[in-house]
């Protein structure tokens, strides 16, 4: 028995060295002078220093640019796709390369090339489209074509033809003739980020001819673009917007179309647009007054106010004067008011975030929860939402303004000690993580007021995001500055990277681009530099 274990063992042994010697050699991007080639990990060069910038490798082809314009390369040097590009998209040989020519830094106005697999030698890409876009749809890019929006599959193909609208629910408008269009346009389209074709939970918003419905993912009206507006699906349902012999009119339908609120309700300005139901009610209009239905179509709360919000945990503000100033309530679901706001105090959001809005009166603020209680018994100069159990408040103290963080039975989590200067960012909040500044110097609390780095150094950066509590990544390094330097930290708050260079970039696998001597270069989590 026991020989047969050790042939399992070797033959085991030689699998993962098979697996391991299959991985391809770590290539970097190392400069010499103002020019860019590849070294492996070690520094020792690859390929040759012949660009005027490059791209890490991603599967087996990396960015490169020569002449201000991008191409492709692959793990030998060799140029996979000609430099003649302003925009480049592609990671392996097998995998489809998108290219865009012209235009701006999006490729706004530029022409758009696709194909599926790229063939070295190909040289003439066909740029056939105004805008290519990722679109959400399974396998599919949305493509902007004379003006139209529609999708191609993987190999190219048309899977939505190029004949389609889209546009941001918020900009439709009711105007004075009592039509519905578009607020904005369409020259100002290329500049906002959300207009193009976008599949969500497999449906994308369209238009042909003006009349408005929902596309899957193969094309089919599922939503047949019968209807003036649709909204945004909210808990199964859109609002959906048609021309009755009463005049325009909204109701909801399902994702089958299948009418689940027939077309009885007032189309008003500003409120069709965002209406969806959230939490099982929806704010809608009936003879000139606001209530809201629930999923069924019922009214729950009668329609009897002039103004109002969606629920939001549960509570919602409303109002049943017209006027500029109205004197607002806080309502539950059954319609009981749990609180007037007093005719000097305004709101600052309409929406709870964990339990509290925030309210102003005269120069002055405070939380008010949804059991319509105050939470500060003396009013703070300014606050901040509520996030992670915390909000922000900054205070007089003694002569100057003070920031500091409450919990939500109005205890200070963090002390109000820390610097704060109007139209200037004081903090930086990601997740757990509190970027704050004392006496000039900057550090880091978490949001149970626990010093994670000592506020001791002149810049101190946070990532956008934070996966799980990693603050570090998972190199274990933080960006931080001191006398006009930087290098990075460790979790313990010392000095894994010494300060020495201009600027600096969040490691990623392994390597961050730092500025030295005013050029940029790659190093590792031990310093050494991919450059000379």
């Amino acid at each position: 028995m026991l020989p047969y274990l050790l042939v399992l063992c070797c033959l085991f042994s030689l699998n993962l060295w098979a697996q391991k010697s299959k991985e391809p050699e770590m290539l970097v991007p190392y400069r010499i002078g103002d020019n860019w080639g590849y070294s492996n990990a070690k520094g020792d060069l690859r390929i040759p220093v012949r660009f005027e910038e490059v791209d890490f490798f991603l599967q087996d082809l990396a960015k490169v640019k020569l002449g201000g314009l991008w191409g492709l390369i692959d793990r030998k040097g060799n140029q996979f796709l000609p430099c003649a590009y302003n925009i480049v998209y592609g990671a392996g040989k097998q995998t489809r390369v998108v290219v865009c020519k012209g235009g701006d830094k999006n490729g706004h106005m530029g022409k758009w090339g696709f194909v599926p697999t790229y063939l070295p030698n190909e040289t003439n890409l066909e740029l056939e489209y105004d805008l290519i876009r990722e679109c959400g749809g399974e396998g599919l890019l949305g493509v902007l074509k004379n003006g139209k929006w529609g999708a191609i599959d993987g190999r190219g193909k048309w899977r939505i033809p190029a004949e389609f609208d889209v546009q941001n629910p918020a900009h439709h408008t009711l105007n004075f003739d009592n039509q519905l269009t578009i607020s904005l346009p369409t020259e100002n389209a290329p500049d906002n980020p959300y207009l193009k074709l976008r599949f969500a939970n497999r449906l994308a918003r369209v238009a042909k001819n003006g009349k408005w419905g929902f596309l899957n993912e193969s094309g089919v009206a599922i939503v047949p673009l019968q209807y003036e507006f649709v909204g945004e699906f909210a808990e199964g349902l859109v609002a959906v917007v048609g021309k009755t012999q009463a005049g325009f009119r909204l109701g909801f339908v399902n994702n089958q179309n299948d009418t689940i609120v027939p077309l009885q309700y007032d189309v008003r300005e500003g409120v069709y647009q965002k209406t969806q139901f959230q939490q099982g009610l929806a704010l809608v209009g009936q003879a000139g007054k606001l209530g809201y239905i629930n999923t069924a179509g019922k009214a729950v709360v009668p329609f009897q106010y002039a103004q109002a919000h969606p629920f939001n945990e549960g509570r919602a503000w409303v109002s049943e004067d017209y006027s500029m100033q109205p004197v607002w309530k806080m309502i539950n679901e059954q319609n009981e008011v749990i609180f007037s706001l007093p005719t000097d105090c305004q709101l600052l959001d309409t929406e709870f975030q964990q339990g509290f809005v925030r309210i102003r009166q005269g120069d002055k603020e405070n939380y008010l929860s949804r059991k319509g209680t105050w939470l500060l018994a003396v009013w703070a100069k300014r606050l901040e939402p509520f996030s992670n159990g915390l909000g922000g408040a900054v205070v007089q103290v003694g002569e100057q303004l003070k920031l500091g963080y409450l919990d939500e039975k109005g205890d200070w989590a963090i002390e109000p000690r820390y610097d704060y200067t109007p139209n200037t960012t004081n903090a930086q909040r990601v997740g757990e993580f509190i970027k704050l500044r004392l006496a000039g110097k900057y550090g880091i609390l978490n949001h149970k007021g626990r010093v994670i780095l000592p506020l001791e150094f002149d810049g101190l950066e946070l990532p956008f995001y934070i996966s799980q509590g990693e603050l570090f990544g998972r190199e274990k390094r933080l960006p931080a500055s001191l006398q006009g330097k930087w290098g990075y930290l460790n979790e313990k708050g010392d000095w894994a990277i010494e300060p020495q260079y201009e600027q600096t970039r969040f490691f990623a696998n392994g390597f961050a681009k730092v500025k030295y001597e005013g050029k940029w270069g790659y190093i590792n989590t031990q310093n050494k530099r991919f450059w000379r």
